[in-house]
């Protein structure tokens, strides 16, 4: 199975195909005149492309002569109390934001009168 950056090749085609969509989409929005709606062929183009890919039949992910490695991950525990942690500090440093940077009252001057 060939791998291309640590992925397969479907999937690596299939990013190349949506960053480029997404650069010509912006290039061509910035275009004038007709070149504009250039810029909506080239979006469309792009999911017909992903969607028959993704519809394609594949090759088994397993070939039968491999043997079929389980990886264990150990540290599942600790990493999920780590990220419990960052949510909850997260969120009370955004509520604290919230509170004392944008609700922050303002009080009007007294206007003086003679």
């Amino acid at each position: 199975m060939a791998r291309v950056l640590g992925v397969g090749t479907g999937l690596f085609l299939l990013a190349v195909i949506i960053v480029l969509a997404l650069f010509l989409c912006i290039a061509f929005t910035k275009a004038g005149g007709a070149l504009k709606n250039v810029a909506v062929a080239v979006v469309a183009l792009a999911v017909i492309t992903t969607v028959i890919l993704v519809a394609l039949p594949r090759q088994p992910e397993t070939a039968a002569d491999q043997q079929v490695t389980v990886i264990t991950d150990d540290m599942v525990i600790p990493r999920t109390v780590l990220l419990s942690f960052m949510v909850i500090f997260t969120l009370l440093s955004l509520a604290f934001l919230v509170v004392f940077d944008y609700v922050e009252p303002i009080y009007a001057k007294p206007i003086r009168t003679r």
